[in-house]
């Protein structure tokens, strides 16, 4: 109940978002892009360094992520899974975010990979097409729809959407999470 709260409110201050109350990806769907492991420099979206990011890949098909905020200690771990956009340029991926606690539900985000860089950006529900397999909800007091999908092929027709939006620039103002790019002095890694 706690998770869903919190869920909701950042949802709300970033206008909305993308869930499923229960895992619709598994194993299977995952791809692991070449290249997206090892340590990275986290920026938010003004380009201000966060901290660092170390991106490890696991057997099942997801990547931990462990970031350490810059100024702290104690970093944080958890599981992301990146899918293929079917009909879409593979630079983009939807971005399956995990609970660390391996709770059901999955939240999601548009990353696009290239030239080393994985940018996170929040899919807004708003301005989301409505299709069979979603939702939309708004839950008192948050004034932003929350987009609730029950299929993965929802899912994957509203990333391609929201793509082809990204790329054309012209129906609703992205927002970025953040990015992450390698550090000035590290090598990328070899080939899996």
């Amino acid at each position: 109940m706690m998770r869903a709260a919190l869920l909701a409110i950042l949802c709300a201050l970033l206008s909305g978002c993308w869930v499923a109350e229960r895992s619709l990806f598994s194993t299977a769907d995952f791809v692991q892009p070449d290249g997206l492991e090892g340590r990275f420099v986290s920026e938010n979206a003004a380009g201000d360094e966060q901290g660092t990011v170390d991106l490890v890949r696991r057997a099942d098909g997801l990547i931990d992520g462990t970031v350490t905020k810059k100024g702290e200690t104690a970093p944080q771990t958890s599981p992301a899974g990146f899918v293929a956009i079917p009909g879409g340029s593979r630079d983009y991926l939807l971005m399956v975010q995990r609970s660390p606690e391996g709770k059901d539900g999955e939240l999601y985000l548009i990353g696009r990979w290239r030239d080393d860089r994985l940018e996170a950006f929040w899919p807004q529900c708003a301005g989301t097409p409505d299709m069979a397999g979603m939702k939309r909800e708004t839950a008192e007091p948050i004034p932003e729809p929350l987009c609730t999908f029950a299929s993965k092929e929802a899912v994957l027709r509203a990333a391609l959407a929201a793509e082809r939006d990204l790329e054309a620039k012209h129906m609703f103002d992205p927002q970025i999470v953040g990015r992450l790019k390698r550090p000035e002095d590290a090598e990328p890694p070899a080939g899996n």
